[in-house]
């Protein structure tokens, strides 16, 4: 279902990783597929000097560092890096984060490797840094509304299959009006 170089899925509440390494290679036909972390469901977390070295391979929201995060990264991603390739056959890919919520933090991080997505749909984001996000507003909540990418570098070649996709250096260019980069 999900996988990860550290841990696949993450239960429960807060959970910090820190100053982890993976270069194993991943590969998986299932989405969710991330070097450190593939999925965290509505858990806060946060990720901090954590590198990626193994290729990543896997169907939607693969990423070198964490695949997918529903819920709020307050504490974010700080100083991370990817170094490894990253290959989805599905709609999002991203050198460090393929997938973020409302109220995610994305600091200091870097990635080096090529991310890319052999998909083909026009809803396909590829980013260096991060792939796709949900920024939709709800007015009653007390959640940071934005993602951010802050002080980040994207090194990698991005590439996305289809002409209809969106791709990006940072994030894919159909966010770039909605992130605080």
């Amino acid at each position: 279902m999900y996988a990860g170089g550290i841990a696949g899925w993450l239960s429960g509440g807060y959970a910090r990783i820190a100053r982890c390494e993976n270069t194993g290679g991943i590969v998986s036909t299932n989405s969710q597929v991330g070097g450190i972390v593939g999925n965290a469901g509505e858990k806060l977390i946060a990720l901090s000097g954590c590198v990626n070295k193994g290729v990543i391979t896997g169907g939607t929201y693969v990423a070198g560092l964490f695949a997918y995060a529903n819920g709020p990264l307050y504490r974010g991603i700080n100083r991370c890096v990817n170094e490894g390739k990253v290959v989805a056959t599905g709609t999002s890919a991203a050198g460090i984060l393929a997938y973020a919520a409302r109220g995610t933090v994305v600091i200091h991080s870097l990635n080096t490797g090529s991310v890319s997505s052999t998909s083909s749909t026009a809803a396909t984001y590829v980013g260096g840094i991060i792939g796709s996000m949900n920024t939709s507003f709800t007015a009653s909540s007390t959640e940071i509304q934005s993602v951010w990418a802050e002080d980040c570098l994207n090194a990698g070649q991005v590439t996305v299959g289809g002409a209809a996709g969106s791709a990006g250096a940072i994030l894919p260019k159909y966010y770039e009006k909605d992130a605080g980069c």
